[in-house]
């Protein structure tokens, strides 16, 4: 197996996995894997599943790269009007990540009413789809398509740039694992930059390290079409306080609870990866993220 080997290869003092699925029981044969093998989820509900289900002791850490663009658009930017435009939804085209179906009917219910603000003042409403796989899989409709942009397969940081052009992301679930066991890449995106999701009460309760002042928070019988439009209307370009990652963070800056930030904060830390790059077993993308991980490690004591 990569991960065992890549640890006897390395040598580390302390290794720290982290894992996006709490549920993964690969996570019970790699405590064996080192000595000092810990784990650390991306999320509270993800170290929650795996303490009550499979036994494991894990705490949580979100650690993030705050995203640089080009040109920030700010309030005092020349193109302030324009510099943000329409929504994203970001991350792999598969309906078992996100409902597109859902979003589809809702677009083409407000079309068909005269809702979907079109010209100034109000901000143009527009989706931009970022990520790669089977367009098709996203089901756009017909009637509503010219509202919609698919960026196919962008490169990073183009990619991070994208989604850092648009007013807020929308999650679109498309299962409740995600808010159980799961981490959505759609909570990291933000959180690298500065984009506000829409979330409602059920994502806040999960993803514990967002408050309501973070997200355009859904109210009980709000569905995504309906923040959209008020956050259309609203003549703030981004009226939200995101967590913000200090500017003196040399590699990425992390939320954490108490025990594993202190350990952050005296600089003694092991980036590890995902377990879910089990599933990639002899690509050449697995390889690559070795790559990564060793470039990024630090032993501690």
């Amino acid at each position: 197996m990569y991960m065992q080997a890549f640890l006897k290869a390395a040598k580390p003092i302390t290794a720290v996995i982290l894992a996006h699925n709490g549920m993964n029981h690969a996570l019970q044969r790699i405590q064996e894997f080192h000595p000092r093998l810990h784990f650390a989820a991306l999320a509270p509900h993800v170290a929650a599943a795996s303490q009550q289900v499979l036994h494991i002791q894990m705490h949580w850490m979100m650690a993030t790269f705050p995203f640089a663009a080009k040109n920030p658009c700010l309030a005092t930017s020349p193109d302030a009007a324009t510099c943000l435009h329409g929504f994203s939804i970001q991350g792999n085209f598969e309906s078992a990540r996100r409902n597109y179906t859902r979003l589809w009917q809702q677009v083409e219910a407000a079309h068909a009413s005269g809702l979907v603000p079109t010209q100034p003042p109000v901000k143009p409403f527009h989706l931009h789809l970022v990520g790669r796989g089977s367009v098709r899989t996203l089901g756009i409709l017909p009637s509503v398509a010219n509202l919609s942009t698919v960026h196919f397969n962008l490169q990073f940081p183009a990619y991070y740039e994208q989604l850092y052009r648009t007013h807020a992301l929308l999650m679109l679930l498309g299962s409740k694992n995600y808010l159980l066991q799961k981490m959505s890449s759609t909570i990291v995106s933000s959180l690298m930059t500065g984009v506000p999701i829409i979330a409602d009460s059920k994502v806040l309760a999960s993803y514990t390290f967002l408050n309501p002042e973070h997200v355009h928070l859904m109210a009980p019988q709000e569905t995504e079409m309906d923040v959209m439009q008020r956050v259309s209307k609203s003549p703030a370009m981004r009226n939200l306080s995101m967590p913000q990652c200090p500017a003196e963070a040399p590699c990425y800056c992390s939320i954490a609870e108490p025990p594993l930030q202190q350990s952050l904060e005296k600089g003694c830390y092991l980036l590890g990866f995902a377990v879910s790059m089990l599933s990639w077993t002899g690509s050449s993308r697995f390889c690559c993220a070795l790559l990564v991980v060793q470039q990024f490690m630090v032993n501690c004591r």
